[in-house]
């Protein structure tokens, strides 16, 4: 069978166009999700470099005890809890 070479370059294009969104769509989810992980952690670590907490204006030792930590709900990925000691 011989294909006509519009359609083919057509499906090509088009083949080409939903990888690229299948692709953006995937990586748009693991960014989200690296960003939920990796969140609290950046915040943590700017809060101890500069010696106090961003979120609650707790000043912090140099000792490494800390006043603030941050939970991540698994079942809804969306919502970041903090709970002070």
């Amino acid at each position: 069978m011989y294909l006509s070479p519009e359609i083919l370059t057509i499906s090509i294009i088009v083949m080409i166009l939903l990888g690229y969104i299948w692709g953006r769509r995937c990586g748009l989810q693991e960014g989200f999700r690296r960003g939920l992980a990796c969140g609290p952690l950046e915040v943590r670590r700017q809060s101890l470099s500069a010696g106090y907490c961003f979120i609650c204006g707790a000043q912090g030792s140099l000792t490494g005890e800390s006043h603030c930590y941050y939970t991540v709900d698994e079942d809804s990925m969306d919502r970041v809890e903090l709970s002070l000691s």
